[in-house]
């Protein structure tokens, strides 16, 4: 009998763990990128395998399929993208209806905050953001725009801002997106992918309300920070802080001396703390920034990849090493 169902199981592309006689079904998935990669494994845990195409430690706004990449992608039975722009560089490959039909998009219920690469008239805008909801564009763009530079393509994210796991909250929309996906997949693992989702939310949703309080205890004037690039608009948006950040939503804005100029004024004005380098950038700018005004660097932010490091190396590690730096940063 278990021949016969391991023959079925690689007749219909899904390997099979045996367990004690019974047979449990593993899906194949792909996620677009480590984080995915890591919210799928802790909700399917031994019953999935799953593949980052984006390896750790690569930077995703400049990142280009490799030819095992297409090979992961074929054979997975779901592609989990993370969605609002991020994963465009999928698009060529998601073109055909075999594969479409099996990407799936975990950022449905997300509010998508609008990009601050580009303002209305398509310049670039990279100082002084201060994000709150009733500012928000909620439309949700799909541009699948990129450019050749500096000898690699940078995605472009159509107006959105695509960076919205900063937010834990938005972690958890992401967790409950996936859940359904393998519930729908693999129906018998369903109360075991649903009982470790709600364990998954209810440790995100207490980190947050950690910070929230955390964060009430910060007069509003004095949570500015400053870090690399806007990838942390939705966590200053949820938390009420300011970022201020030489490049823009992909790290490829160059920043001019005006950029740095109006940044070091804003700095000395508020009396900024919070300065920060990041895993994946070039942190020069900050670097330079933070010589001249002689207060230093607060430590690094870890941005659009998990990292080897155990402060970086799952998604809610990650998340609780941003907030908690930042507020450290701004408490002092």
């Amino acid at each position: 009998m278990n021949a016969i169902k391991s023959l079925l199981c690689l007749t219909l592309g899904i390997s099979s763990v045996f367990t004690a006689g019974e047979t449990l079904a593993r899906v194949n998935v792909a996620a677009s990128f480590s984080i995915t990669e890591d919210i799928v494994r802790e909700i399917g845990k031994d019953r999935v395998t799953v593949t980052s195409v984006i390896p750790r430690g690569s930077n995703p706004h400049s990142y280009d399929l490799r030819p095992q990449d297409l090979i992961t992608l074929e054979k997975a039975d779901i592609v989990f993208l993370t969605g609002l722009g991020f994963d465009d560089f999928l698009k060529r490959w998601s073109d055909t209806a075999k594969n479409r039909n099996k990407i799936i998009d975990i950022s449905r219920g997300i509010k998508p905050l609008r990009s601050t690469d580009a303002d209305d008239d398509g310049e670039k805008e990279t100082v002084g953001h201060h994000h709150h909801e009733e500012d928000h564009d909620h439309e949700h763009h799909h541009d699948h725009e990129e450019h050749r530079h500096g000898g690699h393509h940078h995605h472009h994210h159509g107006g959105t801002d695509p960076h919205a796991w900063q937010n834990p909250l938005n972690g958890a929309i992401y967790a409950e997106n996936i859940r359904k996906e393998l519930c729908g997949k693999e129906p018998d693992s369903c109360a075991f992918f649903t009982e470790n989702a709600a364990i998954y939310v209810k440790t995100l949703k207490d980190l947050d309300a950690r910070y929230q309080e955390r964060f009430s205890g910060i007069p509003e004037h004095n949570r500015i920070m400053i870090t690399t690039h806007d990838a942390f608009n939705y966590l200053a948006d949820h938390y009420r802080i300011q970022i201020l950040a030489p490049r823009g939503i992909t790290d490829s804005h160059e920043p001019s001396a005006g950029d740095i100029a109006r940044i070091e004024e804003l700095m000395k004005e508020n009396k900024v703390r919070a300065v920060f380098i990041e895993n994946l950038s070039n942190n020069t700018a900050v670097e330079e920034l933070s010589r001249k005004n002689g207060d230093g660097i607060n430590g690094i932010l870890y941005t659009d990849s998990l990292t080897s490091e155990p402060e970086g190396n799952t998604y809610l590690k990650l998340i609780e090493h941003n907030l908690n730096a930042i507020w450290s940063a701004m408490s002092e």
